[in-house]
């Protein structure tokens, strides 16, 4: 006799439900990741396109007969997806690349500097113009890292239970990012240069890395637990560099997945790194205020020294090369607080003292990339002073504009043409006219 009790096997709604959510949020996932992708191929077309535009116009002046470079662009080539805006004088020429594909910066090569540099062609970088961009940020800012064109931000705040935030709106507002499970309030971080990997560190922490622009983190067990002091992260996620106070620092060359811990200085504590946008260059600040530095992402290291001085800061260039520092002279200063700024064009085989602006209580120095620009910030007890320079440490200028405060953390673009100065909750935005 045949049953009439047989089972219908089947999804329920419920199931159905949360298969299409699980497919909703993979999609998400890949989009943005082919997103950043197409970013990156953008940008690195419009750069490449500069370099090789740039070689082209330094042939055709030394084969001119009045050594001039050409009127138009007609002998340079540019990709699919590349236009230029080309401009000479017959001395001097700019060249700017906007990609018609993607949203990006553009960028622009100059008869002055030879080098490929975020930006537009006309922008003399003779004056900054500074805004109040937040004047809220849920707490007092403890670090802060800037994407390549300035709409992308991580802070990090000391007096949140939040710790960490993000913004697409160039800091205008913010999203609270859980870093859970975590009580600490001490989290150092850094971007890469669209914003989308990002990467955290603190005391008594796991190693976080987010790869979709902060919304979701990982923390790496492989890294371990200890008291981190800096974190930097590489424009393709890859490499993260970490500064550990049991002396070194741990490298992963292939986005956290394993890391190798080098030894800087023995076992001497990294209190501070500095690290070209793909990773391989990197300055390390010992705890002794001793200054070494790495030319393949931090597994050897040497010693960089200027006769009687110690070093508080430094920052290096996109290709090794540039570097500037703030440094105490035992020699010439009663006080550690009375510091100077020194720069080197041959990757630290010899500096120079820029003079202009004297000793003062230097406290944090920005650079760009190329190391044209740079920014430093001198404190008293009562107020700070900002300066910046636009030829490599030659000449600075004071931002009157911004006048005198207490001053808290300051961070630049690649490029330094936009600066972000923290004051309390408060965030300041300059940009170079």
């Amino acid at each position: 006799m045949r049953s009439n009790n047989s089972k219908q096997i089947g999804f329920t709604i419920i199931e159905l439900l949360v298969v299409i959510v699980v497919i909703g949020i993979l999609a998400a996932i890949v989009i943005v990741a082919y997103n950043g992708v197409q970013r990156n191929a953008a940008v690195a077309g419009l750069q490449s396109d500069l370099r090789n535009a740039g070689t082209t116009l330094e042939t055709l002046k030394v084969d001119d007969d009045t050594s001039s470079y050409p009127g138009d662009d007609d002998d340079l080539r540019a990709s699919d997806g590349t236009t230029f805006t080309y401009s000479s004088d017959g001395a001097t020429y700019c060249l700017q690349a906007d990609s018609t594909i993607l949203t990006t910066p553009s960028y622009y090569i100059d008869s002055e500097t030879k080098t490929v540099q975020e930006g537009e062609c006309g922008n003399s970088f003779d004056s900054i113009t500074w805004n109040v961009q937040a004047t809220d940020f849920p707490g007092a800012w403890r670090d802060i890292a800037v994407s390549d064109d300035g709409t992308r931000l991580i802070g990090a705040t000391s007096t949140s239970s939040n710790f960490v935030y993000t913004s697409a709106d160039g800091g205008a507002t913010w999203t609270a990012r859980s870093l859970a499970p975590s009580t600490t309030r001490s989290w150092s971080v850094a971007s890469s240069a669209s914003g989308q990997y990002l990467a955290a560190v603190a005391f008594s922490e796991q190693i976080r890395v987010s790869t979709d622009f902060g919304a979701t983190w990982t923390s790496l067990t492989n890294g371990g637990s200890t008291n981190w002091y800096d974190i930097q992260i590489s424009n393709d996620g890859q490499v993260i560099q970490a500064a550990r106070s049991s002396g070194g620092i741990s490298v992963s060359t292939n986005g956290g997945s394993s890391f190798t811990t080098y030894p800087v200085k023995s076992t001497s504590t990294v209190v501070g790194t500095s690290a070209s946008q793909d990773g391989q260059y990197v300055l390390a600040n010992i705890a002794d205020r001793t200054l070494y530095y790495s030319t393949n992402s931090g597994a050897a290291w040497a010693e960089l020294t200027i006769p009687n001085v110690t070093f508080y800061d430094m920052k290096v260039s996109a290709d090794g090369t540039r570097m500037a520092a703030i440094g105490y002279n035992s020699s010439l200063d009663a006080s550690s607080n009375t510091r100077r700024i020194f720069t080197s064009s041959d990757s630290g085989a010899s500096w120079t003292e820029r003079t202009q602006l004297g000793a003062r209580f230097y406290n944090e120095l920005n650079m760009s990339s190329d190391g044209q620009k740079l920014l430093v910030r001198a404190d008293t007890s009562t107020a700070g002073k900002i300066f910046s320079s636009t030829d490599y440490g030659e000449t600075w200028t004071e931002q009157t504009d911004i006048g005198t405060a207490l001053w808290g953390i300051m961070r630049a673009t690649s490029s330094g043409a936009v600066i972000y100065l923290t004051q309390s909750t408060t965030l300041r935005v300059g940009e170079y006219n």
